[in-house]
């Protein structure tokens, strides 16, 4: 099987790329905040992964933060290489920062309140930062989705990445260059020290320790080294509050920066939100409320669609660590509040 991609979106506006800064651990030195995680882990004896990069290209750094963000990148001959997708860039799906105070935080609640602090999409994939820092990817229920397809993936991140841009993002596989600049990417945007919240007695831990499995041990006990992924049934008719309850304030910016980060105009599907013509107003959404089909809010964030011939151009799953049934009444309450409804 030839390795595979997918990336997503954000847009964390603003977000700076991280340079790595390998830090080494010297004697009674505690490793400095800015130290990448793999390099501090590396100088505790724990063995590279196999997607490790000791020596970061700037060059190729550039060439996959374009292919990421963009979905091409620009050539040395200033023409730009072919789209991996016609359809989908990474940071529709994914953001590249922090989605919460710190990286071993996924309750749903906790990375929507981070959201909306720090104005940032709430998205169905998970994010970039640490994600070489993994050593588990499509888990879960993806393989309800994607079958056979992930276990090459699961613990494979250059796997991943390509299942990612073939499958996920209705593309093709990437290049070998092309991989390798993402790859080099992604690098950059992995966890350091500071982020992981350790107290001085643990920052202690770390220097010159006596049992260094327990030290390797502490620092991976501080980030969650696979994103789980629960793929719930809807709400069946009778449990649906149809916009009686949920926080009309959380709906709100979940329809904006979700349903709206792919459903706006001129964004990457064909089904816009609106009230221009030949768009989905607020009263045609609320409509669809009861039914279980394609047009259900209810519905679609727990089924999404596959993609077809016509719609390359699909709608993902919500999983539970994405999208809560609460967080789910809180959009159906702002939807229903914009079409009039009590």
């Amino acid at each position: 099987m030839k390795p595979m991609f997918a990336l997503g979106l954000l847009a964390c506006a603003g977000t700076a790329m991280m340079s790595l800064v390998p830090t080494e651990t010297t004697k009674n030195e505690a490793p400095a905040e800015r130290t990448p995680v793999s390099e501090l882990l590396i100088s505790l004896g724990d063995s590279p992964q196999k997607h490790y990069i000791k020596d970061i290209d700037p060059k190729k750094v550039a060439l996959g933060e374009e292919i990421v963000l963009k979905g091409n990148a620009t050539m040395a001959d200033g023409t730009r290489s072919p789209k991996v997708s016609e359809f989908f860039v990474c940071t529709d799906c994914h953001n590249i920062g922090p989605e919460a105070p710190k990286p071993l935080d996924n309750d749903p609640e906790v990375r929507l309140r981070f959201a909306m602090d720090n104005n940032i999409p709430y998205l169905p994939g998970s994010t970039f930062r640490g994600i070489v820092n993994r050593t588990g990817w499509f888990n879960g229920d993806h393989i309800k989705k994607y079958g056979d397809l992930v276990k090459p993936a699961n613990h494979d991140l250059h796997n991943a990445v390509q299942l990612c841009s073939r499958e996920c993002s209705s593309g093709r596989y990437l290049e070998d260059w092309e991989l390798e600049a993402v790859m080099h990417y992604l690098t950059t945007l992995q966890l350091t020290v500071g982020e992981l919240g350790l107290a001085d007695n643990e920052m202690a831990q770390l220097t010159n320790p006596a049992d260094k499995a327990a030290a390797i041990a502490l620092v991976k006990s501080r980030y969650l080294d696979a994103m789980p992924a629960t793929f719930l049934e809807p709400l069946p008719l009778e449990q649906r509050a149809m916009g009686l309850k949920g926080d009309v304030t959380k709906g709100k910016f979940i329809y904006e920066n979700s349903c709206m980060h792919c459903h706006k105009e001129n964004g990457v599907t064909k089904t816009v939100f609106g009230t221009g013509k030949g768009q989905k107003d607020a009263t045609w959404l609320a409509s669809y409320l009861p039914k279980s089909n394609g047009g259900s809010i209810y519905y679609i964030c727990r089924k999404g669609t596959s993609p077809k011939k016509k719609t390359p151009q699909y709608m993902p799953i919500y999983s539970n660590e994405k999208l809560t049934d609460g967080q789910i009444e809180d959009l159906v309450a702002y939807v229903s509040k914009m079409a009039g409804k009590p």
